[in-house]
């Protein structure tokens, strides 16, 4: 008998270590075959357009609301080492998703029991809507493996703490710089960092009152040192991050750039609306200028690399010349060269050459501005941000450590455990305070719902989940008392662990749902207070894995306070883990993200016109393609990334006579001769009939 313990143990061991490894193996594979074979999708597509295909300073640019900056980073990084393949771009992400397969085996291996373990393993990875974002080029799949690490370091600084273990500090601080990571990768779990900052202080104070050692006299000269290299670091770090914020923001236009005004001389008015004058961003967008009394002009003022006319035919053989003022300058356009430049019979279409320009600017990135007021001036006004900035970031730096004294002093925390929360925020602080501040001034933090916590954030969440399947008319309901059960579940365990005398043992664990009440209610605090949107669909996936930990722990405590029923606990655990595997295996796929559905196939259907274009047009140099305007930034990323000089195409608004018309609409037999038909994305590739051309 001696001898069957350790080896039974020996084959337990194997059996759940070989369990773990497997089905991680599994996932990964799964999560590597979508990064290759996913279509790219249009957010995908912006990000590369607007950070990955431009210069190395794009990705400091949060004009739009695009750029998860870590992610953009990292994507920046790897396309420069491999190309610009979906799978190199995709690459942070499935990095991602190893570091959460290793902190969630990490976190539920070290606190709950093995069963419990590889049924909580299972059920972190079992939901489709989650796995999509760790092979896509966004920052979500990532900012949930910093997560997941966050949360792993957070239950252990907890656990540490109860048991007075030293040190305990070390753990938080990693815990919130993984929180960081994640902020950085997408800005919505900020509140997850303030939920997690806010526990932290109530679990010193107790543990405070429950010993009477004194803080430690000090630190190592080593140590001493090493923390200065590393703030010194960290605010070098933190100042050119910001400098390089500053030169992307558009915000300073109105100081940097010179208004723009054109006037056509010879077209009356009615001649005059059939014109059109565009100008040419840094992002290559045509931005439309508005006319009045024979004037073209903007309403802002913004970088300018050219600009764009188009006079119809009708009205060309009257134009006695085009004057373009910019700034103080004025460029004309005579009639003899308007007429070199036209084609008779038809519109005169053209882009302003080189010439037309105000002195260029000696940055790389700005020498394209044609209404540059000049680089002196550029500095001035970068310098003058950059003074309000360090001001504002030495007063806030003066206040967290006047805070950190009173703290200290009113016996409410140590120095060093005031240090483990002020450093992290400080430092997330000087990286996303700027970029927050774009974004809310350009009233770009606009993505959400209007509705109800449950209307827009759950639901949204459920039906995602559910990727598209309708099991039954109540499995919204279903998966509600789910969740209702949760809640329960903990209820019941605090109640039994505090009659047990054994609460403690329950405080790392508790913290994932005390984490999710604190999320739901702030965002509830946020709608009320502020006006900002409720949480909806991708901004709020972080919710998912917290609401799974917060279950699986709910019952594991619950399982060790009423030994007696923990078989009905866990085969409650082991039934909503086998529902997530049999609805994983209908739902699993290779070929969409359920978000962008109608991206599915933008990749397929290249490769089906190409094969058109080969057999049918041999001898035509682009293939004219008229589509949707949703289908024009995964277009634009294919083109680019695969060369696709034989196709040309537009949005059927501005070009409506097309060869081909890829659509995400409905077939008009009586307008349209179908060629493909692609039932994923309810898109469908057509030829218009000829007697409708």
């Amino acid at each position: 008998m001696g001898t069957i313990k350790p080896f039974s143990k020996k084959i337990s061991d194997v059996t759940y270590f070989g369990l773990i490894a497997a089905s991680s193996l599994a996932f990964f594979a799964y999560e590597v075959l979508r990064a290759l074979r996913v279509s790219f999708s249009i957010d995908e597509a912006q990000t590369y357009i607007r950070y990955l295909s431009s210069d190395v300073l794009s990705i400091f640019s949060f004009n739009v609301a695009n750029n998860h900056f870590l992610n953009t980073l990292l994507a920046k990084i790897f396309s420069m080492i491999g190309g610009n393949q979906e799978f190199m771009l995709r690459m942070p992400n499935l990095l991602g998703y190893a570091l959460y397969l290793v902190f969630a085996f990490l976190l539920l291996n070290k606190f709950v029991s093995r069963t419990t373990a590889v049924f909580g393993f299972l059920l972190l990875n079992l939901n489709p809507y989650v796995l999509d974002f760790f092979s896509l080029c966004r920052g979500y799949g990532l900012s949930l493996g910093f997560l997941m690490a966050s949360f792993y370091f957070f239950a252990s600084f907890l656990s540490g703490i109860t048991t007075q273990k030293k040190d305990a500090e070390r753990d938080l601080i990693f815990s919130l710089c993984a929180a960081a990571g994640s902020v950085l990768c997408n800005f919505a779990l900020l509140d997850i960092y303030f939920a997690l900052t806010v526990l932290a202080i109530p679990a010193f104070i107790i543990s405070n009152r429950r010993t009477k050692e004194r803080p430690r006299d000090g630190r190592s000269r080593s140590g001493s040192f090493l923390n200065k290299i590393t703030a010194l670091s960290l605010i070098i770090l933190v100042a050119v991050f910001n400098i390089l914020v500053m030169s992307r923001d558009t915000g300073l236009t109105e100081k940097l750039y010179e208004p723009v005004t054109v006037r056509i001389d010879g077209i009356d008015p009615g001649g005059a609306k059939s014109a059109a004058v565009w100008g040419v961003d840094l992002e290559n967008r045509w931005i439309p200028f508005s006319s009045e009394n024979g004037a073209w002009t903007t309403e802002t003022l913004f970088f300018l690399q050219g600009l764009r006319f188009k006079i119809p035919a009708a009205v060309t053989p009257g134009v006695k010349d085009i004057e373009i003022s910019i700034g103080r300058e004025t460029f004309r356009y005579g009639a003899e060269e308007l007429r070199l430049i036209a084609d008779s019979g038809k519109d005169l279409v053209f882009r302003t050459p080189p010439p037309i320009s105000l002195k260029r600017s000696a940055l790389a990135y700005l020498k394209p501005a044609i209404n540059w007021k000049g680089d002196l001036n550029f500095l001035f006004h970068m310098a003058l941000r950059l003074i309000l900035f360090a001001a504002i970031a030495v007063l806030t730096i003066v206040l967290v450590i006047l805070a950190g004294r009173v703290a200290a002093r009113w016996n409410i925390l140590r120095l060093e455990q005031f240090r483990a929360l002020a450093v992290p925020a400080l430092a997330l602080g000087g990286f996303v305070a700027y970029p927050l501040f774009i974004l809310e001034r350009n009233h770009e933090l606009y993505w959400g719902g209007e509705n109800s916590l449950w209307q827009d954030t759950w639901t949204s969440l459920i039906n995602n989940s559910f990727y598209g399947r309708l099991y039954s008319p109540r499995q919204n309901l279903v998966i509600g008392l789910i969740l209702l059960s949760a809640l329960l579940a903990l209820a019941a365990a605090i109640v039994i662990h505090i009659r047990k005398k054994s609460v403690s043992k329950m405080i790392p664990g508790a913290a994932f749902p005390a984490v999710l009440f604190m999320v739901c209610l702030w965002t509830v605090l946020e709608k009320v207070l502020f006006g900002n949107p409720y949480l909806l669909g991708r901004t709020a996936l972080f919710l998912v894995p917290l609401t799974a930990l917060s279950l699986v722990f709910s019952i594991h405590y619950l399982r060790e306070g009423v030994r007696a029923a923990k078989w009905l606990f866990i085969s409650f655990l082991a039934a909503v883990t086998l529902l997530s595997g049999f609805h994983f295996s209908h739902t699993a796929n290779t070929i969409m993200a359920v978000e962008w559905r109608f991206d599915a196939d933008t990749k397929q259907m290249i490769s089906d016109l190409h094969h058109l274009e080969i057999e049918g047009r041999p001898q035509l140099p682009a293939l004219r393609l008229g589509v949707d305007w949703i289908f024009l930034p995964s277009l634009t990323y294919y083109k680019r990334q695969k060369d696709l000089l034989w196709l040309d195409f537009h949005n059927i608004e501005d070009r409506p006579v097309n060869d081909f018309y890829y659509l995400n609409g409905t077939f008009d037999p009586a307008r349209m001769i179908l060629v493909k038909d692609y039932p994923v994305s309810g898109s469908i590739l057509v030829r218009l009939k000829e007697n409708v051309r």
